[in-house]
């Protein structure tokens, strides 16, 4: 249809996505409910090794001793379109400093390294951290007492030291579900909940105006957008507000897997915004904006 329509189709990126898809489902399918099961433990397995590593870099950073050099002889850059950028990504094979500064830290804000573990940002692994401790809430069933405890206390560890905007955002929210599901409705527990809901709001609001990863980041990302700054589209709120319109404007077929920069910068509304050469910020809106509201269902 994007073919016909849009002379915009590319079949390898087509066949690419739908094959990593189906695969994925292959495999889910073969290891089977059990092995689904095991995931959540596996991730607390990844939580508790990339600690090893991040623990030490979090109090050198503290004591500000400048460790850079050591780290760069023992790993390797793993992100060829950051070298010689402000941040450099080094890699262990089982562990990655992502974001790592030149020279004074990690991050954005130098607030404090942020844990990646394996995956390739911090903001994944807090998304596949994420990703489990839903699993566990549908399952909560199949688990014991303790290994949900033990489970979940390790899911807040990990997801608080990835310093992921999206993970503490999230971390309430999670929480309360978690507390909701299987609950038997009675006023008592209508009293707790109401108690439980007020007491996370009052934490929530307190953390976003006291983290800087969470208030200076959203209002810095909604700022370079008002400003229409070079870069907006690699945050995922710029890329969120940018390429909305475009997602409203073209619903059912997208704008095509072959959209080149120069086609997203027509189809932006916004006058005398210039693109940066990092790429897009936000993957799911991306899709999006790419394949359309159907196809995007289909994959989800």
């Amino acid at each position: 249809v994007q073919n016909k329509y849009l002379n915009s189709f590319f079949l390898q990126e087509f066949l690419n996505l739908s094959f990593l898809f189906l695969i994925t489902y292959l495999i889910i399918f073969a290891i089977g409910f059990k092995g689904l099961l095991y995931i959540p433990k596996l991730m607390v397995k990844l939580i508790k090794l990339s600690l090893v590593f991040y623990i030490p870099s979090a109090v050198l950073f503290i004591l500000g001793l400048n460790w850079s050099g050591l780290l760069k002889f023992l790993t390797f850059q793993s992100n060829s379109a950051r070298i010689g950028s402000f941040r450099e990504p080094l890699h262990l094979i089982i562990h990655n400093f992502s974001g790592l500064f030149k020279e004074l830290g990690h991050g954005s804000n130098s607030l404090i390294p942020r844990n990646s573990g394996v995956f390739w940002e911090p903001g994944a692994f807090s998304g596949s951290i994420i990703m489990a401790f839903i699993f566990v809430i549908l399952y909560k069933k199949y688990f014991t007492k303790l290994e949900l405890s033990k489970i979940n206390r390790w899911f807040l560890i990990g997801l608080i030291s990835t310093f992921s905007t999206t993970g503490l955002i999230l971390i309430p929210l999670l929480v309360l579900i978690y507390y909701l599901k299987d609950k038997k409705i009675s006023v008592k527990a209508a009293f707790k909940l109401i108690v439980f809901s007020s007491l996370l709001t009052m934490i929530a609001i307190f953390s976003f105006n006291n983290i800087p990863t969470l208030n200076e980041k959203i209002t810095s990302q909604f700022e370079s957008v008002e400003n229409n700054e070079v870069g907006s589209e690699t945050t995922r709120l710029g890329s969120l507000i940018l390429l909305s319109q475009i997602v409203v404007d073209n619903p059912y077929i997208g704008v095509g897997f072959a959209a080149n920069k120069e086609g997203f910068e027509k189809e932006i509304s916004l006058v005398g915004y210039s693109f940066s050469n990092i790429g897009i910020g936000n993957g799911m809106v991306l899709m999006l904006a790419w394949c359309g509201i159907p196809y995007f269902l289909f994959l989800l």
